[in-house]
């Protein structure tokens, strides 16, 4: 099984990475980026053989933009069940799950075919996906439970506005109106 490579952006330190990150968001050339990781050699911040050839930079680039991507699809999903989630409880941790199910899958495949997992990692992942799947099935079976006891709750207001509708006098089409409406129960 190959090795994992590890770029010697991904060596630098995480402040000077995050300029690279901004830098290549930004639309600067590979040329332009080592100019100014020289300039940080000439400040002290990094050694001179920490700066990364522009064949490094072209290298390391799809994988950082590809996980870049893979991180905005993940919170615009985390966003839209949040968003969707009119009231509903456990709706945060839905998200969380389906963010950490996202980056787990980045990691099962890899932008670059090259870069296999080892057994070991292969391993922890399975037993971590493992976890997120009894973990939704809980969230699942709560959900359920949630949606029936709240239903049995919903039932019994109706009743009883029904009673005390009744005994002030009101039609049962005033009734039915009223659980419809207040309650969202169909007569």
């Amino acid at each position: 099984m190959a090795r994992r490579k590890h770029s010697k952006v991904s060596k630098l330190p995480q402040e000077v990475r995050d300029t690279v990150h901004s830098l290549l968001l930004d639309g600067k050339t590979y040329e332009q980026i080592i100019e100014h990781l020289d300039e940080l050699v000439a400040q002290g911040v990094i050694k001179k053989d920490q700066v990364p050839s522009d064949s490094s930079l072209s290298r390391y680039t799809p994988g950082f933009l590809a996980k870049l991507e893979r991180s905005k699809i993940a919170k615009d999903q985390a966003r839209e069940i949040v968003r969707n989630a009119e009231g509903e409880g456990l709706i945060l941790e839905e998200a969380a799950v389906n963010l950490v199910l996202n980056e787990i899958m980045g990691i099962l495949i890899p932008e670059d075919p090259d870069k296999a997992l080892n057994p070991k990692a292969l391993a922890s992942i399975a037993i971590s996906l493992a976890k997120l799947q009894s973990s939704s099935s809980v969230r699942e079976r709560a959900k359920i439970s949630l949606k029936r006891e709240v239903d049995k709750k919903i039932k019994a207001a109706a009743k009883e506005v029904g009673k005390l509708a009744k005994s002030k006098g009101l039609s049962k089409d005033t009734v039915d109106q009223i659980n419809k409406q207040i309650l969202g129960i169909k007569a």
